[in-house]
């Protein structure tokens, strides 16, 4: 099977160690679950199974045919919120490659074993998204929220009324 490019979407937080080293499996997961359970209905018959596998870490790198299907089945499934860097990559005769079919035999994702060093990445854009009580407020940022996150907001807005 030959595969275009591939694309992952990363938490901001994790630009610097993606830089210096690249993608690499079994990270923390920034913004989703922290436990495998975090997601489901505590009366669902396999919760207590899934608590007791632990802290959520997918033991691959996960990547997409284009960048709106990576998002959908990354960042956007959780609702995470922040700044997100898009990388898109070419993989090499000698990844670990599992390509996913879960839903029909269209190919949705492209998993990889191994690491993804930094230079066979491509840094291709960033994504900002905001809280709904950001976006209400027109970018005016709530009590209690970040000088940051305020920061990030306002050039967001000043970008969407430019554009």
């Amino acid at each position: 099977m030959q595969l275009g490019p591939l694309f992952h979407w990363s938490p901001r937080e994790r630009l610097a160690k993606i830089e210096k080293r690249g993608l690499r499996p079994g990270q923390r997961n920034i913004g989703g679950p922290v436990f495998h359970a975090d997601y489901m209905d505590p009366n669902d018959p396999n919760y207590a199974e899934v608590v007791a596998a632990g802290e959520f870490r997918q033991d691959m790198v996960c990547f997409s045919l284009d960048p709106a299907t990576a998002w959908a089945y990354s960042h956007d499934v959780w609702g995470t919120t922040g700044t997100f860097d898009l990388w898109q990559v070419w993989l090499d005769p000698t990844d670990a490659v599992y390509p996913q079919t879960h839903w029909g035999a269209s190919l949705f994702e492209v998993r990889v074993a191994n690491a993804i060093p930094r230079k066979r990445l491509h840094h291709i854009g960033e994504r900002t998204v905001l809280e709904p009580a950001v976006v209400a407020a027109g970018g005016r940022i709530p009590r209690g929220y970040s000088a940051a996150l305020a920061k990030e907001a306002r050039r967001i807005m000043r970008d969407a009324k430019s554009a």
